[in-house]
């Protein structure tokens, strides 16, 4: 897989950022449709993005999370390249996403200069506290 990250390492890094958030939303308005933005820096067409995708789809769903039901996904995909990045982040932001999940550093650093107040999960990050992204892992 691209960017040196396999399958489960990326469930794992996800997995672990996304459990928390989804049971403090649902005590909060257990009504409410939630609605997650994917920023892929890949191409829509992107075998792998599409896996990555699905793995978390389905990792939700195991949670009870199920796509149509009480989530909805707004995905942007860079099927131009990297200088798209900006662009789809502020389109996800002003589609008001309760949180976005990224990956890299480039799509990260897109969605922080889009938002500040957006919760971003992301994963295929080195080191998320020396790269400033996070205060702490704490």
């Amino acid at each position: 897989m691209a960017q040196g990250i396999g399958r489960r390492q990326f469930v794992s890094a996800l997995g672990a950022a996304a459990v928390g958030w989804p049971f403090a939303a649902r005590a909060q308005q257990p009504d409410r449709m939630r609605h997650i933005g994917v920023l892929m820096p890949l191409p829509e067409g992107d075998r792998e993005a599409r896996q990555r995708l699905d793995v978390l789809k389905q990792a939700l769903g195991q949670l009870g999370w199920i796509e149509g039901s009480n989530i909805a996904f707004e995905e942007r995909y860079a099927d131009v390249g990297p200088a798209q990045l900006p662009a789809l982040a502020a389109d996800l932001v002003h589609a008001n996403v309760d949180v976005i999940v990224t990956q890299a550093a480039q799509p990260i650093e897109a969605v922080r200069a889009a938002t500040s107040t957006i919760p971003i999960v992301m994963a295929s990050v080195g080191d998320a506290v020396g790269a400033g992204y996070i205060a702490s892992l704490a």
